[in-house]
C-alpha cells in the first residue's frame, strides 16, 4: 500500500541533475512568477531539460511569441490547466507533456510534469484501487494519449490528490512515480512483493 514513507524512499532514488536543480530554484522561478511569463531563453532551458531533442524546434519561437503565449497560459492555468497546456502547445517544440513541465517550473506547488513513466505508475496504482481520482483507461498504452490536454487535467487532479493525501509535495510524488516506471512504488522500495 502506498504511503508517505514509500513515496519519499522511492523519490530519493531519483538522480537530480544540475539543470533540474537550477530550474526549480527560487532564483529561476521567482522572476518568472513575478513577471508572469517566460523569456525565450527560459523556455529553451526548460525544453532542454525535459527533452533536449526539442530544443532546436523551440528555438524557432520568437521572443514576443514566447512572452505572449506563456503570459496568457499562466493567467488561465489556475482555473483551467487543460486550456493552459493546450495554449502552450502552440509554441514550436511544445506538446502537452512539455507544457506540463513549463507549468511545473512556473509553479511547482500547483503543477507537475506528466510523462509516460509516471503515467504507467499511476495506472498500476489505479489497478490496485489506490487512486481516488480515476484516470482514463488507455489500453493498449500509447504515448499519444499523453498529448491530450484533458488527460493532463485528470493526471494533475490525480497527482494533487495523492500528494495531499500522503502529505508530500508534487515534485517528490513526481520523482517517485518516475522512478517506479510502471511498478508499484512499494516494490521499488523493497517493502512489498506486489
Amino acid at each position: 500500500m502506498l504511503n508517505r514513507d514509500i513515496i519519499k524512499r522511492v523519490a530519493a532514488k531519483y538522480e537530480i541533475k544540475d539543470k533540474e536543480v537550477e530550474l526549480f530554484s527560487r532564483d529561476f522561478g521567482t522572476p518568472i512568477r513575478q513577471r508572469g511569463y517566460l523569456q525565450r531563453g527560459e523556455l529553451l532551458d526548460i525544453v532542454g531539460w525535459k527533452s533536449a531533442r526539442q530544443t532546436p524546434n523551440a528555438g524557432e519561437n520568437e521572443a514576443k511569441t514566447v512572452r505572449c503565449v506563456t503570459r496568457f497560459a499562466f493567467q488561465i492555468a489556475k482555473e483551467t490547466p487543460a486550456a493552459a497546456v493546450h495554449l502552450l502547445s502552440y509554441l514550436k517544440g511544445v506538446q502537452v507533456r512539455m507544457a506540463s513541465a513549463i507549468l511545473a517550473v512556473f509553479d511547482p506547488r500547483r503543477y507537475t510534469v506528466m510523462d509516460k513513466r509516471a503515467w504507467k505508475t499511476l495506472q498500476t496504482l489505479q489497478r490496485r484501487d489506490e487512486t481516488r481520482v480515476p484516470l482514463p483507461t488507455t489500453e493498449p498504452f500509447s504515448e499519444t494519449h499523453l498529448d491530450n490536454p484533458d488527460i493532463f487535467s485528470q493526471y494533475l487532479c490525480c497527482c494533487r490528490e495523492l500528494a495531499a493525501r500522503h502529505k508530500v509535495d508534487l515534485r517528490t510524488l513526481d520523482r517517485c512515480l518516475w522512478v517506479s516506471n510502471g511498478r508499484h512504488p512499494a516494490q521499488v522500495a523493497g517493502v512489498d512483493d506486489c
